[in-house]
């Protein structure tokens, strides 16, 4: 019961938040690029830039993927994977034992922002694993 009403208030900040964003979008927005520059004492003030520094469009190449997603897509996968990690710590730590509870938070939030990294290198190794098997019929047709 504690978990269902700790989920049912978290989904309703998340609720209130959208409703913020619908009246202040722009004025968040430019709070938010603010913000993102002064943590990352100024390397990053826009999504591209964020994901430049953070690697994905590299990524994306390498997984075969740049043309079906783009970075800020990648970068929102990455967001919400931290939310999902983070209520999934909160609805999880009533039920583990003292400081475990503490620590499963950041670390699920952790597992799921790196989350969309690991399933872009799977599928780059995949792809690679893929070109490396049809070489030498392309080799033969040479």
């Amino acid at each position: 019961m504690p978990g269902l009403l700790a989920s049912l208030a978290v989904l309703l900040a998340f609720a209130a938040a959208w409703q913020i964003l619908g009246e202040r979008g722009e004025e968040l927005a430019t709070a938010a690029r603010r913000a993102a520059g002064r943590l990352s004492a100024g390397r990053v003030g826009s999504l591209a830039e964020a994901a430049l520094a953070l690697g994905i469009p590299d990524r994306l190449e390498r997984a075969g993927l740049a043309r079906r997603w783009s970075p800020a897509a990648v970068l929102a996968a990455k967001l919400v994977g931290t939310v999902v990690g983070v209520l999934t710590a909160l609805m999880a730590a009533p039920a583990l034992p003292g400081r475990l509870a503490v620590m499963a938070t950041p670390l699920l939030a952790v597992a799921g922002f790196l989350g969309p990294d690991a399933a872009l290198e799977r599928a780059a190794r995949l792809r690679h694993q893929r070109i490396v098997a049809g070489l030498p019929d392309a080799l033969d047709l040479l």
